[in-house]
């Protein structure tokens, strides 16, 4: 069974939706809809979505989407509106905007910022992954700014999602910026031979030597490895980072998103929906740098445990702080 420190509160895609990524195409023009067919089945026929209707002003705020229900969304399409008039869009940027989501069944709205008040929030794929991600491929070679329609298949939605509903989105691109690909800043030596001693390799990935004859500490450790120039973070923003993981005493670690080739995204919040060793341990710490984190029972998974993660285990982490807003 995999081991999850992290239970579902950190996403790679977007926030609300919990989407995957598993299609390939080109990117849409203006006024026209572009399917985005699964690399692995053959595609199955979708609802135009020139069937969809944008009601409000591109970029003035309160939209909205009118459309026939149940709407068939086979595989992934989109349809740009209007054009943004912003920076082009890049990939690996992260990227905001306003969103309405509708249940492509009922036609029934699931989500809308305008009344939360706060955007969405995603990272765009990068590298070769750039071609598996739907939000990329839609977005791709088109400017902040740009409002567009999208529709989603239930097979895009993650099962830790509680299985998402086919979903037609209206989308409007608040803003996208370049983050840090790994920690920068000033090198802090490693000066205690109890803690656990960090290398890495030429792209930044950690990899950790235990201590042979020490126990794990009693108190949490959030000791920086890199100390970055950007500024602190705070509990309640958004962090964007790196990370590996390990279990005190072993030096192959058991989750890391290097290994996903994808930075993970989470709220710094103290609310029992995140590590309290991680909440405790990364505010207060300046952007760019990397921590390393040891994390004792009580602020991690304390006598239950979870998973394969035993009781009362000891869990030790080096993160790289990419951004934080």
């Amino acid at each position: 069974m995999k081991r999850s420190v992290l239970a579902g509160c950190v996403a790679t895609g977007v926030a609300l939706l919990g989407l995957a990524s598993c299609i390939d195409a080109k990117t849409p023009t203006e006024g026209t809809t572009a399917p985005h067919p699964t690399t692995n089945a053959s595609p199955i026929a979708s609802d135009s979505l020139d069937k969809v209707s944008w009601e409000g002003e591109c970029g003035a705020g309160q939209v909205a989407l009118g459309f026939p229900a149940p709407f068939s969304i086979g595989q992934v399409n989109s349809r740009l509106i209007e054009e943004g008039t912003g920076a082009v869009i890049l990939p690996g940027q992260k990227v905001s905007f306003a969103l309405v989501a509708y249940d492509a069944a009922t036609g029934e709205m699931a989500a809308n910022t305008a009344e939360t008040g706060k955007p969405e929030t995603l990272l765009l794929a990068d590298g070769n992954q750039s071609s598996d991600d739907p939000f990329y491929l839609a977005l791709e070679g088109h400017r902040v700014g740009a409002c567009m329609i999208m529709a989603l298949p239930a097979s895009q939605a993650s099962p830790d999602q509680g299985g998402l509903a086919a979903t037609v989105l209206a989308l409007t691109v608040l803003e996208a910026s370049t983050i840090l690909q790994r920690a920068e800043g000033t090198a802090v030596p490693q000066t205690d031979p109890n803690l656990p001693q960090v290398t890495l390799d030429t792209e930044g990935r950690p990899f950790i030597k235990m201590p042979s004859e020490t126990g794990p500490p009693v108190e949490l450790v959030a000791q920086d490895l890199i100390k970055g120039s950007g500024p602190p973070t705070k509990l309640g923003q958004d962090l964007t980072v790196h990370y590996a993981s390990w279990l005190w005493g072993e030096d192959q670690e058991f989750e890391s998103s290097w290994g996903m080739m994808q930075p993970a995204y989470f709220t710094l919040e103290a609310d029992g929906q995140l590590l309290e060793g991680w909440a405790k341990g990364l505010a207060g710490k300046r952007v760019g740098s990397q921590v390393l984190l040891v994390v004792p029972p009580e602020r991690a998974f304390g006598v239950a445990g979870q998973d394969d993660i035993p009781p009362n285990a000891t869990l030790v982490f080096v993160i790289d702080i990419l951004d934080a807003a």
